[in-house]
């Protein structure tokens, strides 16, 4: 004879099944809208950080931004031997940032493997469309840069009504995924640790239905077996077999007297 499932399985299919699947939805949604926020947080802060820079470079000169040779210039100023200014931002607050005339980086903190910096270098063909040619600021959640994926803000420099060049500020994608792979770990132990508990709290709720109803079964079969002397006043909480029990007893009864 096939063997007929207990009813703790049964409650555990029953309760663990919607329980895994909320459990899941809410990792999902949780994971999703943290790394939403997180990166609209990128968004914003990069973008401060590339108007703060350009306005730190208007401050060094008011005159133009102008190109001799390789050295790229702010009015009088050299800025290509003038490192100052982004190395100090990336020194406080990590942000990687560029300074393109044109496509082309004249100034930058982002290095190569080998340590050196990405100097004479040309921006992507997305990034040249939208920021050069249209004149948009772009945010971009995973741009390749010297095989390294970033978070990036382009802002325009706009120069005599055209667009001269454009302030790039950045942060490897890394940071965001160790961000949200930290909080995705965190959840996933608090979610195991709460299915430990209805998986522990249901065992032992079945254990003592099953407990309860395995006794009124054996008052059944001694019923069946012609035993009539014994007691089957078995109180219980649960009200359906409670109400069972007591069926039984007054079905013993009338046996007894019948007897």
């Amino acid at each position: 004879m096939k063997r007929k499932s207990s009813i703790i399985s049964i409650l555990l299919l029953f309760c663990l099944i919607p329980s895994v699947l909320s459990i899941a939805v809410n990792i999902i949604t949780s994971y999703n809208y943290i790394n939403s926020t997180a990166e609209s947080e990128i968004e914003d802060t990069l973008q401060t950080a590339g108007h703060t820079l350009l306005e730190a470079f208007n401050a060094i000169d008011s005159g133009k931004f102008w190109l001799s040779g390789k050295l790229l210039y702010k009015g009088g100023v050299n800025l290509t031997e003038n490192l100052s200014v982004i190395d100090s931002i990336k020194e406080k607050t990590g942000i990687e940032s560029t300074l393109f005339y044109g496509d082309t980086r004249y100034i930058t903190t982002v290095c190569d493997e080998n340590g050196s910096r990405m100097l004479l270098t040309q921006c992507s063909d997305e990034v040249k469309e939208i920021v050069l040619n249209q004149g948009n600021s772009y945010f971009a959640r995973n741009i390749d840069i010297g095989g390294q994926n970033y978070y990036g803000y382009y802002i325009p420099i706009e120069q005599e009504g055209k667009i001269a060049g454009m302030i790039f500020t950045g942060k490897p994608s890394t940071s965001l995924n160790m961000t949200t792979n930290e909080f995705l770990f965190y959840i996933l132990v608090i979610c195991s640790i709460l299915l430990v508990i209805i998986v522990v709290t249901i065992f032992l709720v079945g254990r003592l239905i099953a407990k309860r109803i395995q006794v009124l079964r054996n008052d059944m079969v001694m019923l069946s077996e012609g035993n009539l002397h014994f007691d089957s006043n078995h109180k219980n909480k649960i009200r359906e077999i409670h109400e069972a029990a007591e069926a039984a007893e007054i079905l013993r009864s009338q046996l007894v007297e019948v007897v």
